[in-house]
Order: structure tokens, then C-alpha cells, then sequence
């Protein structure tokens, strides 16, 4: 994962590796993630589902993402949508390592 800034502009980029062995047709999959920064909040728009969005919190060292709950409202009607409390304990921090 990397997460790049300018100015208030936000991108964070998920690169993944095919497993060890894998057959030829499996590749390197990249992804690009475009949000915004305000003071020390930060939010990005899943590409896949543009009504999904995670905000972030930066805190020094590190950023706590969490789901927005009031993306249910809008959850598509063919798929199974996570529940509030899902949403409510659902976390992920990235620590820098620089």
C-alpha cells in the first residue's frame, strides 16, 4: 500500500502479488483509490461502488479507517449488506514504517 498527497487531494494505491507458483494467468493487480484530506480527517471512494466510501483519522504515525454507516442507506438491493454493529467495530490502522 501506498498513500500519496497533494494537497488536498488523496490517493492510495493497493498493489497485490500473485501467490508463490501460481499459474501464469494470475498478475499483479493495482488499484487506485481517490479521496480527500481536511485537517486530520481523510476519506476515500471505493473505485468498484462509488456510493462506498471509508473515512480515516491521522493520528502522527498512523491512520484509522473506518466504514461510514450511512452507506447501508444506499446499499445495493441484490447484495447482502453488512449490519451497523459490522460496521461500528469494523477498524484498520496503518502504522508508517519510515
Amino acid at each position: 500500500l501506498s498513500i500519496t498527497q497533494q494537497g488536498p487531494d488523496i490517493k492510495l494505491t493497493a498493489v497485490s502479488a500473485p501467490p508463490p507458483n501460481s499459474p501464469p494467468e494470475y498478475k499483479d493487480l493495482t488499484q487506485e483509490f481517490m479521496g480527500a484530506t481536511v485537517e486530520n480527517t481523510l476519506a476515500l471512494v471505493d473505485p468498484w461502488n462509488s456510493l462506498y466510501m471509508v473515512e480515516g483519522i491521522l493520528d502522527g504515525r498512523t491512520i484509522e479507517w473506518r466504514a461510514r454507516p450511512e452507506v447501508l442507506r444506499l446499499w445495493p438491493k441484490w447484495e447482502t449488506a453488512p449490519t451497523a454493529a459490522d460496521l461500528a467495530e469494523c477498524r484498520v490502522v496503518f502504522e508508517r514504517d519510515i
